[in-house]
């Protein structure tokens, strides 16, 4: 063999067979990182769903307890805007069920309402989280209600009953 010269051997036998094992192979693994892939995804948008809710409440419940809106009559109102606003970048986020409560004596009982000022103001939203990609949702409940609610002492707008 002269230099620079290049010498090709003939394929072996076996070379067919460790083809098609590769490829058995990747069939078979494919789809488990697939079904891996998908469930991360599925998960990191249930995560922001619930991040999303916690937000909300809170961000209800810092409106609600800053008595704004109350000579007027619209402090429902605006609670509910407060919380709305924090889930609109959620799908179907217009299906949040709100509920705001408020108690006299710091969670002993309570009542519907925002409350007054020294008192407890609880804000709830329930969201009916679906997921989204056929495949995981198979694996998964059709929904899921996701639960964010926060307590804040309502702000002494006038002087306390205490």
């Amino acid at each position: 063999m002269r230099y620079g010269e290049r010498r090709y051997f003939a394929a072996s036998p076996s070379d067919g067979r460790t083809r098609g094992q590769s490829l058995v192979e990747m069939a078979l693994v494919v789809p488990i990182l697939l079904l891996l892939m998908f469930g991360v995804v599925e998960m990191g948008r249930l995560f922001f769903a619930y991040v999303t809710v916690q937000h909300a409440a809170r961000r209800g419940a810092q409106v609600a307890s800053t008595g704004r809106g109350e000579r007027e009559g619209t402090r429902p109102d605006l609670i509910e805007t407060a919380v709305r606003e924090a889930t609109n970048h959620l799908v179907h986020g217009d299906e949040a069920i709100i509920t705001v409560r408020s108690s006299r004596d710091n969670g002993s009982s309570w009542r519907a309402g925002p409350g007054g000022p020294c008192e407890m103001v609880e804000v709830r939203v329930d969201y009916p989280y679906q997921p989204a990609i056929p495949i995981i949702a198979s694996l998964m409940p059709s929904q899921i209600t996701l639960i964010g609610r926060d307590r804040k002492i309502n702000e002494p707008w006038i002087p306390c009953d205490r």
